[in-house]
């Protein structure tokens, strides 16, 4: 499935499976005038968009996976991160059983990362964002899936449609920070309407074993996104319980670890849905 857009159709106004690109549905939306029309094809293009994530559900849902969202440049800390990215992703693979790593498809640590994925056995999928800018055209050959997107936004909601657990690495720029608060607030938007919200501009998660996405951020600059929590937490407008998939940590190790025990729970809920027969185990280490 190359593009998740949809365009509305079908005897009864339903949903077709044509892709349609973003200048179709750009001429789609152009050609209304009527307020209320407008209203209805901005609603129909939701659904068609939310038909596509349960179709993610179906394809990618009994696969553990995981985003990697971390900055496009290259300066001094995101080559000591590289270096430490092949025994990260070793972790999640042997250990806490990862079969998908999703990332933006750009340079240098999102390169190292679908590299590091794919030789250690796992698919890497990119999902590309065309942009002008020069330092995002630099990628490897290292990905599995390409998904090439023109807007920020479908971007991110492809992305994050098949990730179990979302990492978001330091040093970051402002478009990993953009991403990590996406998934935070699509979390927070569940925890608020369910999984019947019947809101088509709230994104609802459809990673087929429905356990609440994590979000781990690691390294020590994600302190402005820490205070805000705290803040949130000391005003009363968020509960501890609310934040569980929120976590703070220092090291790729300490993600990896909460990555390890995440799966566990992660595959008895899969192998519940799905049975034994269609959810690998973690391979193990190996000495």
């Amino acid at each position: 499935m190359n593009s998740m857009e949809r365009e509305s159709g079908g005897e009864e106004g339903g949903l077709s499976l044509i892709p349609v690109s973003h200048s179709k549905m750009a001429e789609m939306l152009n050609q209304v005038t009527d307020p209320v029309r407008i209203n209805d094809t901005v609603n129909a293009l939701a659904a068609a968009l939310d038909q596509c994530y349960q179709l993610f559900a179906i394809r990618t849902g009994r696969q553990l996976g995981v985003g990697c969202m971390v900055s496009a440049r290259n300066g001094r800390r995101q080559r000591e991160l590289m270096a430490q990215l092949d025994d990260f992703m070793f972790r999640l693979r042997n250990e806490a059983g990862v079969e998908r790593v999703v990332t933006g498809g750009g340079p240098f640590c999102m390169e190292r990362c679908a590299t590091c994925a794919v030789n250690n056995g796992m698919e890497a999928v990119e999902v590309e964002l065309n942009l002008p800018s020069e330092h995002e055209h630099r990628n490897g050959g290292y990905k599995s899936v390409k998904m090439p997107r023109h807007n920020f936004d479908p971007r991110i909601m492809t992305m994050l449609a098949q990730c179990d657990i979302v990492f978001g690495l330091d040093p970051y720029g402002v478009g990993t920070a953009y991403e990590i608060f996406a998934a935070i607030q699509r979390n927070q938007a569940q925890e608020s309407f369910g999984d019947d919200n019947g809101v088509p501009h709230v994104p609802r998660y459809y990673s087929g074993v429905r356990l609440p996405q994590q979000v781990i951020c690691i390294g020590p600059k994600w302190t402005l996104l820490r205070q805000m929590m705290r803040s949130m937490k000391d005003e009363g407008t968020v509960g501890e319980e609310e934040l569980s998939f929120l976590h703070f940590v220092d090291t790729l190790d300490e993600g990896a670890d909460i990555a390890v025990e995440f799966s566990t729970r992660w595959r008895e809920r899969a192998k519940a849905i799905f049975g034994d027969d269609l959810v690998s185990d973690p391979p193990g280490t190996f000495n």
